[in-house]
């Protein structure tokens, strides 16, 4: 145990995946649905199967990225983690403006932060309907016809499938999932579930993802060419469902703004959410 207000940020991370990585989104979420959430995972944390790796990242507009408990396989340590936090610190003042740029710069950090672990990784996201990017660069999340933040998006779910994320939405309110939620999860290679067993849906999340296969394949286009492709997996064998990526933006990514680099250092650094691999 560190002195007080010393940090490090040398944490040992799992080789390799699957992993699952719960983001809660209070960004587009009530207190309310965060709150009673929270308890459902705290609870699935305390009976998870043994050797289940679990992070937890909490996105807010008002404080970015955070980390609330680096990857663990206690899920004791897990569950009062959450438990530690009170309401107050999930509470986002009514009228908060959300800033899109920074929402971005903190989910494409995480994914900087799981990038040494090879293999699956599975992100719960929990919010009603998690940021998404149409097919050629359409946008059904408004972003005021910035088209700056739709291609900072795009680069953005180009990086979780470099990184093997695949995107699980829960909706914190316990309702039905939007189509947006669902089309992420499709789009990613995850799921949704229809149903408010929050405990159970977890459960099932990682039950399901503990065997993967990973395919790949070089496409013939000699450059970038700036379009989305469809993929489609077919097997011999009936009533199987496919879970899998349906496609790839085929463009390279821009770089960052410095403003978008500032405040991707600027929080995780103070809660040593950055491998020692990752300083820039």
């Amino acid at each position: 145990k560190l002195p007080p207000n010393t940090y490090t940020n040398s944490q040992a991370l799992p080789a390799s995946g699957p992993v699952q990585i719960f983001l809660i989104d209070v960004a587009r979420s009530s207190t309310e649905a965060i709150v009673q959430s929270r308890k459902y995972i705290a609870d699935y944390f305390r009976t998870m199967p043994a050797g289940t790796e679990v992070a937890i990242f909490l996105l807010s507009p008002t404080r970015g990225l955070m980390l609330v408990q680096g990857f663990t396989t206690d899920g004791n340590l897990a569950a009062s983690a959450l438990d530690k936090h009170t309401d107050a610190e999930w509470y986002v003042p009514q009228g908060q403006r959300v800033d899109e740029a920074a929402l971005i710069a903190g989910i494409d950090q995480l994914a900087a932060y799981v990038a040494a672990i090879h293999g699956r990784k599975n992100l719960i996201w929990v919010a009603p309907s998690p940021m998404l990017i149409l097919r050629d660069g359409g946008l059904s999340w408004a972003l005021t016809g910035d088209m700056t933040l739709v291609h900072r998006l795009m680069d953005l779910y180009d990086r979780f499938t470099q990184e093997e994320i695949a995107v699980y939405p829960l909706d914190p309110s316990g309702m039905n999932l939007s189509l947006v939620a669902a089309e992420v999860a499709e789009e990613t290679g995850g799921a949704t579930s229809n149903s408010n067993d929050f405990k159970g849906d977890i459960a099932k999340i990682v039950d399901r993802s503990s065997h993967f296969y990973t395919l790949s394949y070089v496409p013939t286009r000699p450059d970038s060419d700036g379009h989305f492709h469809p993929i489609t997996i077919r097997v011999n064998r009936p009533g199987v469902h496919l879970s899998y990526r349906t496609g790839y933006n085929d463009e390279q990514p821009q770089p960052l703004d410095p403003i978008l680099k500032q405040r991707m250092i600027q929080g995780p650094m103070r809660l040593c959410a950055l491998p020692t691999t990752q300083l820039l």
